[in-house]
């Protein structure tokens, strides 16, 4: 389409050097309504085809963007860390405990591979916004509660599966909200806010299980903790959808 409207552009400058011409008027034409159909179609659905770093810092689909890469990230690392101590603090063994995180890893390789197809299908952004919501509710109602092998190893399922399709869902969203041009850049500002995260919340959870984990609150402070850096994570991305778009049903 966009192909279409740049050769129509090119017929209409050769129109206005001969105006007579009855196939110039139906090009013109032609060409106005393409341009609005694109003009309609980024409004409908949020997407800016921005084409300077600068233009992409201004926007806030940005920076919603970058507080739920940058925390979901986080959340992330915090989670496959602390899951072998989590789980020996429970009082499964050490064997036990690298299994867990053996599946949690496991299960990220499935979550991007299949949350990318279903993206396709329900939008990007949409789907980012389903699978870090599960991520949220699995952390308070199913890690911070978890005594038992069991429980951790569904817990293990539910975080890999849906928590790693972060890695497929970054790129993608970028290409929604600000279009191809620049994508490798847009990608490379998200990261800059990844690397302090990634770098400090392991540092905090660590702090606190230190100075928390062995009271009569269990180890489930770290649990709580990935709760809400995820939780947060999640509101931004809801922020940024309705941002958007405040149908629910839309693709985007």
């Amino acid at each position: 389409e966009l192909i279409e409207a740049e050769a129509a552009a090119e017929e209409l400058e050769i129109c206005e050097m001969a105006p007579s011409s009855d196939g110039c008027s139906n090009n013109s034409l032609r060409f106005s309504s393409l341009a609005v159909k694109k003009r309609h179609s980024v409004r409908s659905f949020g997407v800016r085809d921005v084409h300077s770093t600068k233009g992409v810092l201004r926007s806030k689909e940005f920076w919603f963007l970058n507080v739920a890469v940058m925390l979901a990230e986080a959340g992330f690392y915090v989670v496959l860390f602390f899951l072998p101590v989590y789980s020996i603090g429970i009082g499964l063994t050490s064997e036990q405990g690298a299994l867990i995180t053996g599946v949690a890893n496991g299960a990220t390789i499935i979550g991007r591979i299949t949350i990318g197809y279903i993206a396709d299908v329900a939008g990007n952004v949409n789907m980012f916004f389903v699978t870090h919501m599960l991520v949220t509710i699995s952390c308070f109602f199913v890690w911070y509660p978890a005594k038992s092998f069991m429980i951790m190893m569904i817990f293990a399922c539910v975080f890999g599966l849906f928590a790693g399709s972060l890695t497929p869902m970054v790129p993608l969203c970028s290409v929604t909200l600000f279009g191809q041009n620049g994508l490798a850049n847009n990608v490379g500002l998200l990261g800059i806010g990844m690397v302090i995260t990634t770098s400090a919340a392991p540092v905090v959870a660590r702090v606190l299980y230190e100075k928390l984990g062995q009271t009569s609150s269990g180890y489930g402070t770290v649990a709580l903790f990935c709760g809400g850096v995820y939780l947060i994570a999640t509101l931004s991305i809801l922020a940024l959808r309705i941002g958007v778009s405040r149908k629910v049903w839309l693709k985007i």
